[in-house]
């Protein structure tokens, strides 16, 4: 899949279903909600493996409930 028909498909699905999205493409994290995508390099493949990266998502999004794009996204 080409990397703007993924933006593309996050984008028109966060707007008809309410659920925030990360997904791994490439060496790029991809975060959608509300129709809003967001994406960032990302290389360390071992903090997705082990679970940090979810860890430090979930404790950002604890944080900061009222806006998970950006909790999640600066995770």
């Amino acid at each position: 899949m080409q990397f703007t028909s993924l933006i593309e498909a996050l984008h028109k699905f966060t707007i008809t279903y309410p659920t925030t999205l990360t997904v791994l493409f490439g060496a790029k994290i991809i975060t959608a909600h509300a129709g809003q995508v967001v994406s960032s390099d990302f290389a360390d493949q071992l903090a997705l493996i082990n679970g940090a990266l979810a860890a430090r998502a979930a404790t950002y999004l604890l944080w900061n409930k009222t806006q998970p794009l950006a909790a999640i996204a600066s995770a």
